[in-house]
């Protein structure tokens, strides 16, 4: 069981309870001590950390343009502490507003009521907060207008 832990570690990086829960499929294991007991020996020889998953998820989902709520949704899934999500999120949050003008420079059209309502709803379902959304739509909005 630790040597098909080691495997999955070494193709990619794995939160402590989405490692658990990989261990507990393959081997159909009811004893939880066991699959604890190795995630301990992996977190202390540093092969599992939660920190560094963290930090490499939550990098992966901003290149792919998603905002601050749909990541802390997704890493509660992965059952990560929103403690270390929040702080890697803080620290990333210039390139997440970069995404956000990125993608209302891409997607507004025009600035009809309606096609504005239509990318706000996009960008909240990719994540982002409304207030933050509002905001950079009116920059946008205020650059054309002054060009």
């Amino acid at each position: 069981m630790y040597a098909q832990a080691l495997k999955y570690l070494s193709i990619r990086e794995y939160s402590e309870l989405e490692l658990y829960r990989k261990l507990q499929k393959k081997f159909v294991c009811n004893n939880s001590q066991i699959i604890k007991g190795i995630l301990d020996k992996l977190k202390g020889s540093n092969y599992l950390s939660d920190e560094r998953f963290t930090s490499s998820k939550v990098k992966s989902l901003i290149n792919k343009k998603y905002g601050p709520n749909y990541i802390k949704l997704k890493m509660l899934n992965f059952g990560v502490d929103s403690k270390n999500t929040n702080s890697e999120i803080y620290k990333n949050i210039e390139s997440i507003e970069l995404n956000l003008e990125d993608l209302i420079n891409r997607k507004f059209q025009d600035s009809t009521f309606e096609e504005k309502n239509k990318l706000i709803r996009k960008l909240i379902s990719k994540g982002y907060d409304s207030s933050m959304i509002l905001k950079k739509i009116d920059e946008f909005l205020a650059k054309i207008e002054s060009s």
